[in-house]
């Protein structure tokens, strides 16, 4: 017995309608495609059907049964569109509203992107992007993970595998480094040092080891890799002073600023943006510093300073090239 109801075989045939369109040309691939999606259509489209005509079935036989003075075919007339189209309807609303229940949200942790429950609460699986930029993909359970292990996966490659507890890292885990060293480390909430408040990973010592992130007793907060209690590796660090602001990002060594970072200095109002290379804690090598002047120079710098490379002018002064002592032009710049 085939599919009476005009409107669900209409949409079926439709279906299969369409997709033959998209391979109206010739070949035998097309028509191994055509199949390909007609199997495809039993799962997502004529078991759903079948299913719908089956309780509607039930519930014919229902209503039947309680109301015998018309004639059977005066009730199948009467009912059966209804209520196929009703229970059809019903799965097709049901199914596209679980599809649409996949969302991005900011969440006190960070940003979170996965299935949520029909009060917007991360549920399901889903991908927790903390505030550091490392990642937890699992499984959530309003509106944290549940209790058990987890993997935390880092911007720069490393992973960390413990457990959780009331939705946050807990207890005793192992740390992979990069360059795949791996070795004990113990997850810490907000622990107290005599230089500020830290949370992250120990080792077997108490010392910061791993990634974490520590408040400092000045008002600077960094978050990144941390060993022998020193930032060391990638991080980022930021320190507010009343209108004047310092944000730094990229490598550190033992607590110094090294290789490649940015910085971004707010000082009275005029802003200075530095990328390039530190030695040492300051601008030493090549790199690109912008003044609140609207002046770029790009090239060498040594120990702090300028020395050698081109000065963009935001007045209409031609560029300079060449050397610089104590941060000038050894020669005057010329007028446009």
């Amino acid at each position: 017995m085939g599919i009476q109801n005009p409107n669900i075989r209409g949409s079926i045939e439709g279906y299969f309608h369409g997709f033959q369109e998209l391979f109206n040309k010739d070949n035998a691939a097309k028509e191994k495609a055509i199949g390909a999606l007609k199997v495809l259509s039993y799962f997502t489209v004529i078991i759903p059907a079948g299913l719908a005509v089956t309780y509607g079935a039930a519930s014919l036989k229902e209503r039947f049964s309680r109301n015998p003075s018309n004639s059977s075919s005066d009730k199948i007339n009467e009912i059966a569109p209804k209520t196929i189209n009703e229970l059809f309807s019903g799965f097709v609303s049901r199914f596209s509203l679980e599809r649409t229940l996949v969302t991005q949200l900011a969440v006190p942790q960070g940003t979170y992107t996965g299935a949520v429950n029909k009060n917007g609460i991360p549920h399901g699986k889903g991908t927790l992007t903390y505030a550091d930029g490392s990642k937890y993909e699992g499984s959530f359970k309003n509106g944290i993970p549940p209790d058990g292990a987890f993997q935390l996966k880092y911007t720069d490659g490393s992973k960390y595998e413990g457990s959780f507890k009331n939705g946050v890292p807990h207890g005793q885990g192992m740390m992979k480094d990069p360059d795949g060293k791996t070795y004990s480390t113990t997850f810490v909430l907000e622990r107290l040092f005599q230089d500020g408040t830290y949370t992250g990973t120990i080792n077997e010592m108490g010392e910061r080891q791993g990634k974490g992130t520590m408040k400092y007793v000045d008002g600077k907060t960094y978050t990144g890799s941390f060993q022998n209690n020193l930032p060391h590796g990638q991080g980022k660090s930021e320190i507010t002073q009343g209108l004047d602001k310092y944000e730094y990002e990229g490598g550190f060594l033992e607590g110094i600023y090294h290789g490649h970072g940015t910085a971004k200095i707010t000082i009275g109002g005029g802003k200075f943006e530095y990328k390039g290379e530190f030695l040492g804690g300051v601008y030493h090598g090549n790199g690109l510093m912008k003044f609140p002047s609207g002046n770029i120079f790009r090239g060498q710098f040594h120990k702090g300073a300028l020395e050698e490379g081109t000065m963009e002018y935001a007045d209409g002064k031609a560029a300079y090239t060449g050397k610089f002592l104590n941060g000038l032009p050894q020669k005057e710049p010329q007028e446009p």
